[in-house]
């Protein structure tokens, strides 16, 4: 007899995640897992207690908590997750528009991107950097040429996954496929700071290992990462926050102020929406995503 229990399905998923090494995703399923438990205050809670009216309250909780609505998104965008799963495997009937009144969108009130200005300063520093902050800066802008890589990818790519000047791997976050060309501007970085253990499978050295060990070492990368990002942006007086993330929103920026079809853009970044429009744009070969990557190359060493 299948289990009704929420909260044993969702150790049952985090466990799935981990055995797949999808650490990131089994934490922050694990995350929710604990303050829908805080909030109900039980060890345990039937499938069949997940109403409207529940889902509202907990939103009601999080924001009682000063949670911002970016992290509220988070959790309900979870628990929808988890509860489309159980509709699937047969452990609680669909009930349409559940999570209708309340918040799982994102907060697009503050850019993220980075403007023209400050853009330019990362360019063109006018400031001396030592060693820490000039690799930091050309790190950041090396994300930036590699079509808006997220760091995670970055910091996973395989020596293996770079041949002839093109870079394919997998998205670390959805498994999808990409391509990308690498401008010799960029490969000058990559042969600056990459691995320099021939044993190591890695390309760059912020991690040495897989699994949970592996992970770990990610997350202390990705943390000195943006810290040093934060000084650097201080250092050149950016008047926006600096971090690893706001490379990508950067390029999707860039790449649309320059005229590039929002469906291809998306193709280019590894979105998982708009199936049937990238099936379409990969049928159309690989050379339209190089254009739209050299575009926004060509507007960095022009500014």
């Amino acid at each position: 007899m299948k289990t009704k229990d929420l909260f044993f399905f969702m150790e049952s998923l985090i466990r799935v995640q981990r055995s797949e090494q999808r650490f990131g995703t089994a934490h922050v399923y694990q995350s929710t897992l604990n303050r829908i438990r805080k909030y109900e205050r039980s060890n345990k809670m039937p499938f069949s207690k997940l109403t409207r009216e529940w889902i509202k309250g907990f939103e009601i909780q999080l924001r009682f908590e000063q949670l911002k609505e970016n992290s509220i998104s988070t959790y309900l965008r979870m628990l929808k997750a988890v509860y489309n799963q159980g509709v699937d495997r047969g452990l609680v009937e669909y009930a349409p528009r559940l999570f209708k009144h309340v918040y799982t969108g994102v907060d697009a009130k503050r850019d993220r991107s980075l403007e023209p200005e400050a853009l330019q300063k990362l360019i063109s520093p006018t400031r001396y950097l030592n060693t820490r902050l000039e690799t930091t800066r050309s790190i950041f802008l090396l994300l930036l040429m590699l079509q808006g890589m997220p760091f995670v990818d970055l910091a996973h790519l395989r020596k293996c996954d770079l041949k002839d000047g093109v870079i394919v791997y997998r998205r670390h976050k959805t498994g999808m496929e990409l391509s990308v060309t690498v401008d010799p501007k960029a490969m000058a970085i990559i042969e600056k700071y990459q691995h320099k253990n021939p044993d190591s499978p890695y390309l760059f050295p912020f991690v040495t290992t897989s699994r949970r060990e592996g992970y770990r070492q990610y997350q202390n990368a990705l943390r000195e990462f943006n810290q040093s990002l934060s000084f650097l942006g201080k250092l050149l007086g950016l008047n926006t926050g600096l971090s690893s993330y706001k490379a990508r929103h950067t390029w999707a920026s860039l790449a649309n102020f320059l005229g590039f079809d929002k469906k291809l853009i998306s193709e280019c970044m590894g979105h998982s929406s708009l199936k049937m429009t990238e099936t379409y744009f990969k049928a159309q070969g690989n050379s339209r995503i190089k254009k739209v990557n050299q575009g926004v190359i060509n507007y960095l060493i022009a500014s």
